[in-house]
């Protein structure tokens, strides 16, 4: 983050943040790369909606219609976003994580034609959607990491097809780097990166904007930044087999 930092012009939280951000795709609040590309951004975007945490404490049926729509708002920010404007990665790059794992307009096969309307990546994108969640367990003091003790993330996916969702998104879009223009290059966060001497080192590649002063940043010889300690597949009924549960028609069992 240091190095980062003097390259581009910035000193302390502002190096540190800026660098994670790009690894993700987001800022540690959530707030996309592409709603706040810069430091400053951020900051001025998190002042902007300062009264989204109160909102939340509140229950649903105390908050007045116009907080309800901030939410709503907000959830848009986060969310509601596509890469077509940042088609040469310099908000978001592109092996961010973010960019991988739900990769929205950006291989529209036209993301770069002149007609926004011929665009077609969301239909291209869907079939590969997940819900996932992840739960943080065990204790860690973030002042001092370690891999020492039991902590970590459970990660929970719910998908339609292992193939083609699940399966697809950690073999094709984490671990496969030339559908986003980035060679051998996995995903920076949760990539397996290479170690061997022998074999090329994995990188991550945060592009500069070319109307600043700034050069390209390449973190090269990225760790493993995750450790699988297990997995299972579990096989949940879908609407139909509940529908023939609750009618008795078949046995759950």
């Amino acid at each position: 983050a240091q190095v980062f930092g003097r390259l581009w012009g910035l000193d302390g939280d502002a190096a540190l943040e800026t660098l994670k951000a790009k690894f993700v795709g987001r800022w540690s609040d959530g707030i996309p790369l592409i709603a706040a590309p810069t430091y400053a951004q951020w900051r001025a975007t998190q002042a902007a909606w300062q009264d989204i945490p109160g909102i939340l404490l509140k229950h649903r049926a105390e908050r007045t219609p116009a907080e309800q729509a901030r939410l709503l708002a907000y959830d848009a920010l986060l969310a509601d976003f596509t890469y077509g404007a940042d088609k040469d990665g310099i908000k978001c790059p592109y092996g961010a994580h973010l960019r991988r794992v739900n990769t929205r307009d950006m291989l529209d096969p036209v993301l770069h034609g002149d007609d926004p309307k011929a665009r077609t990546g969301s239909s291209l994108n869907k079939r590969r959607r997940i819900l996932r969640r992840g739960l943080p367990y065990g204790e860690s003091d973030p002042a001092n990491p370690t891999d020492d003790g039991e902590h970590g993330v459970i990660f929970i996916a719910i998908c339609a097809s292992l193939s083609r969702q699940f399966e697809f998104l950690q073999q094709q879009w984490i671990q496969y780097g030339l559908d986003f223009n980035t060679g051998n290059d996995t995903c920076p966060l949760v990539g397996n990166h290479q170690l061997d001497p022998k074999l090329p080192a994995t990188k991550h590649v945060i592009p500069a904007d070319p109307s600043g002063d700034a050069p390209p940043f390449i973190c090269a010889n990225l760790p493993n930044f995750v450790t699988t300690r297990g997995g299972d597949y579990f096989f949940l009924p879908g609407i139909n087999a509940l529908r023939m549960i609750a009618q008795g028609s078949v046995d759950p069992t």
